[in-house]
């Protein structure tokens, strides 16, 4: 498991809780259970085994993500984006008042903001609209 990352008996209690009901005590050890406990894949992922979990181990032990920094789905970011627009929603409903509070939320605790490349979010455009010159805060696709 990575460095840093929960014990083998946490590991265990997280997959009995979630894995399956009723069933046996999952071994943390078993390449599915590693799998949907460290990179959220489903059991029967075509990932959950040894050879692809050591290939995503040694992708995240090589990511560079700088210390507080913060990754953000294209959903919220759309969201956030209609609401900047004039022509936002004309109605907040309570999910698009939690997508709100959770990119303020990023955009208050944490530096550096992270998202997927998606052809539905203009990064370059996004950050000019939050005037990250004065925010200090730039969204990075």
């Amino acid at each position: 498991m990575a460095q840093g990352s929960i014990s083998p008996g946490a590991v265990r209690r997280l997959v009995d809780a979630e894995w399956s009901d009723g069933a046996s005590s999952a071994d943390p050890d078993d390449p599915q259970v590693r799998g949907f406990a460290e990179f959220g894949l489903p059991p029967d992922s075509p990932l959950a085994t040894e050879d692809w979990l050591h290939r995503l181990q040694a992708w995240r032990d090589h990511l560079q993500i700088p210390a507080n920094s913060v990754f953000l789905d294209g959903t919220l970011l759309m969201t956030v984006e209609a609401l900047l627009d004039c022509d936002g929603p004309a109605v907040l409903k309570p999910v698009t008042l939690w997508e709100l509070t959770a990119f303020i939320d990023a955009l208050v605790c944490y530096d550096q903001l992270y998202c997927v490349v998606n052809p539905a979010v203009d990064v370059s455009r996004f950050n000019q609209r939050l005037g990250t010159e004065r925010m200090g805060h730039v969204l990075r696709g």
